[in-house]
């Protein structure tokens, strides 16, 4: 078993909080700079020397992070995006009550610190996630794992692990208790009998214990658990219950006896009225501002070829009722007919379509069609449904009655809300993804519904659309 822990020469566990730190302090300093320069270059009557004094409060920064424990391992990204906002908001309230109590309030400029806060917002998590990318292959990033369980969930974790390098984890061990006849490997990874954990060697590497075995008893988990505190130093407990659970559970005390407090939050009444207000306002706000937009794609529309500007579609919204769902025309006229045809010329595009329920190039496209597709501008018109009700901003995919049967039993959850302009599906790859992928994560994004959830998702869908994933 001496092969089952990395070696201490290379397992580095202060690698990913210092790379973290530094990415956060490069944020903030970049941030600050271009407030700061902006607002002087446009009519800004003070020295710049008065902001460069501040820079070693920009060190409090990373300590402010740290102290919502925005450096864990295994954070949740929405979880780490509303961290990163609080700690960004303590700082600049000490910033505040700083220049208070100095009496030097005046001098400085509301509108740079407004917007040095407002921007730091979203420049630190996408500091982060560059960081992430670009050093998560570093030797040294991750900690080793051992992952106790011989089940589908155990494997899985094994594949997270490895397809997933930016969690901070790696796979090293997978362990269980009869390993007769078993594989010597899973994935690479070396499978392992219980009796070995007992010989595990002592280092100064932490390394985390992950006990994904549902059938436990008891007497089974406490075992396993006072084995694994004895030589690891995290030990986390994934057993297939807690998929039922979401990101947001609190661990409750009952009297001595611990439990894991979760809920339904987006069926419940005040979140519902808290995210129907946010709809309402931002749709307004979209409508007004994409006003002259609106004007222009719809002369480029008709120019481009003959019929109307908008195209509305039936799709099943909220308990199952239908709507109309609005966009700008993107197809030609009698497009299904169009679309018949070479579903039927053509087995290999018919069976695209049967299995995503879309076509990566799709015949019934117009030419300005194409572009709005690309970019998703297509879908702006749907900000009416959003004010009408019919939709949200952020939610589950808007389908089409056809696809019902494809969620089975889960379809239930689906309907208990509205779906959404975007959402989890949408920066998770968007059509590339395959449906029984899409499903889950519309259900998992419905079971994990929180405030922070998706501002998490309004922040990261600029970029996906960018990119283009599977929709160019």
């Amino acid at each position: 078993m001496n092969t089952v822990l990395k070696d201490t020469a290379t397992c580095r566990p202060w690698l990913m909080p210092l790379m973290l730190v530094s990415s956060d302090v490069v944020a903030v300093v970049l941030t600050g700079m271009a407030c700061v320069l902006v607002r002087y270059v446009f009519g800004g009557g003070f020295g710049l020397s008065l902001y460069f004094k501040l820079w070693p409060l920009l060190l409090g920064f990373p300590v402010s992070y740290a102290a919502t424990r925005s450096y864990k391992i295994l954070t949740p990204p929405p979880i780490e995006f509303k961290r990163c906002t609080l700690g960004t908001c303590f700082m600049f309230l000490f910033l505040a009550a700083i220049t208070f109590w100095l009496r030097s309030a005046d001098a400085y400029s509301r509108i740079i610190l407004f917007f040095f806060c407002l921007l730091l917002v979203f420049t630190v998590p996408l500091g982060r996630r560059i960081c992430r990318k670009y050093f998560s292959h570093m030797p040294g990033w991750k900690l080793p794992a051992v992952i106790y369980g011989n089940n589908e969930i155990a494997r899985s974790m094994v594949r997270n692990l490895q397809e997933h390098s930016y969690l901070g984890l790696e796979p090293v061990a997978l362990v269980y208790d009869n390993t007769a006849g078993a594989r010597i490997s899973y994935l690479g990874v070396p499978i392992c009998d219980r009796n070995s954990l007992t010989k595990l060697p002592q280092q100064n590497c932490p390394a985390y214990f992950i006990v994904a075995e549902p059938n436990f008893t008891l007497n089974q988990y406490r075992n396993i658990l006072k084995m694994g505190h004895e030589h690891f130093a995290k030990t986390v407990i994934a057993p297939d219950i807690f998929r039922q659970a979401n990101m947001w559970a609190d661990v409750v005390d009952i009297n001595g006896t611990l439990g894991l407090e979760t809920g339904q939050k987006l069926t419940a009444p005040l979140p519902q009225f808290y995210k129907r207000t946010t709809d309402i306002l931002g749709a307004l706000v979209g409508v007004v501002v994409l006003f002259p937009v609106f004007l222009l794609l719809a002369l480029l529309i008709r120019l481009d070829s003959p019929g109307p500007v908008f195209y509305r579609q039936t799709r099943i919204g909220r308990n199952g009722e239908p709507f109309k769902l609005w966009k700008f025309r993107t197809m030609v006229k009698d497009a299904d007919a169009v679309f018949r045809k070479h579903l039927d010329a053509d087995l290999e595009l018919k069976a695209q379509w049967d299995s995503k329920q879309k076509l990566r190039y799709d015949p019934r496209i117009t030419h300005i069609g194409k572009q709005l597709r690309k970019a998703s501008i297509d879908e702006l018109p749907q900000l009416i449904n959003v004010f009408m009700g019919d939709m949200s901003l952020v939610g589950p995919r808007p389908i089409v009655e056809s696809e019902i049967k494809k969620y089975s039993n889960k379809f239930e959850l689906y309907s208990k809300v509205s779906p959404g302009m975007t959402g989890l599906w949408q920066i998770s790859g968007r059509s590339s993804t395959s449906y029984k992928r899409r499903v889950d994560l519309d259900v998992y994004y419905i079971r994990n519904w929180s405030f922070w959830f998706d501002l998490y998702i309004l922040t990261r869908t600029p970029g996906a659309v960018f990119k283009c994933n599977g929709a160019c």
